[in-house]
């Protein structure tokens, strides 16, 4: 059975080309114990089809969890990557609105450091059908481990400034950075890619939050503003829209808010 998409979409801000989200959806394979995602999956379609982003950066999809999207809304979403290159399920994904675009090209890229399973970098080039608006989304999830982090983050850094050389596109990057905005790691990202961070270019107010919190509690792991989950751009994209979802609905999806930007290139 599909999923239901009657439902009203977020509408987007004037002169938006492309909306793109991230979100950690926790993976009990990676955590066990929490809730299955057995029994958050049709609330997390139900979330995806409210913003209908036109691409989506996610983070501990486990392997069965590929089936379920594929069931609910695999009509509309195409999964890219679902497995790295030794053929194992990643668990760090991107999916794009197959109605809307067509995909160019992808690839999934391994860190020198961490898990080969997790700590990737799953990237896509798109091309909208009707316009031939191209952009290319890239999915990571940083190391839980701090020492792991800046090589990641400089690696990433060259890959993000390879990629807009090779293809004249703008990259968006989500994920989960395990690295808050003041740390070593996610400043060397901003400086070795020269991104802007997409909550930092919105039209304020400025919506900030620690995006982690226990499944179905408001009340975060940490008390700052600062965020592990991040939306960055190649600079001289506009950001329209940023905003953290933190609705009574997500709460109960994840241990992660998702987060979204509505974007003009």
């Amino acid at each position: 059975m599909q999923t239901q998409t009657d439902l009203q979409v977020v509408k987007r801000k004037e002169g938006t080309v492309a909306r793109i989200m991230s979100w950690n959806i926790l993976s009990e394979e990676l955590s066990p114990g929490v809730p299955s995602i057995a029994d958050r999956i049709d609330g997390v379609c139900e979330t995806l089809l409210q913003y209908l982003p036109d691409a989506v950066g996610i983070q501990e999809i486990s392997e069965s969890a590929y089936g379920m999207f594929d069931e609910r809304i695999g009509d509309i979403y195409e999964f890219v990557n679902p497995k790295t290159k030794e053929g194992s399920f990643s668990f760090t994904t991107v999916a794009y609105n197959k109605q809307k675009y067509r995909l160019i090209n992808s690839d999934i890229v391994n860190y020198s450091l961490g898990n080969r399973r997790i700590r990737v970098m799953d990237w896509i080039l798109l091309e909208e059908i009707s316009a031939g608006v191209r952009f290319i989304l890239l999915s990571t999830h940083w190391d839980v481990h701090a020492k792991n982090r800046c090589p990641q983050a400089e690696e990433m850094g060259r890959l993000v400034k390879e990629l807009e050389q090779t293809y004249g596109a703008p990259v968006i990057c989500t994920g989960d950075f395990n690295a808050k905005d003041s740390s070593n790691a996610y400043r060397l990202f901003i400086e070795t890619s020269e991104h802007d961070d997409a909550k930092l270019t919105a039209p304020g107010p400025l919506n900030t939050r620690f995006t982690c919190h226990p499944v179905g509690s408001f009340t975060p792991y940490e008390q700052t503003d600062e965020s592990i989950d991040h939306i960055t751009v190649t600079k001289g994209v506009t950001v329209l829209h940023h905003e953290i979802v933190t609705d009574g609905d997500v709460v109960n999806r994840s241990d992660h808010y998702p987060l979204y930007v509505d974007l003009e290139f």
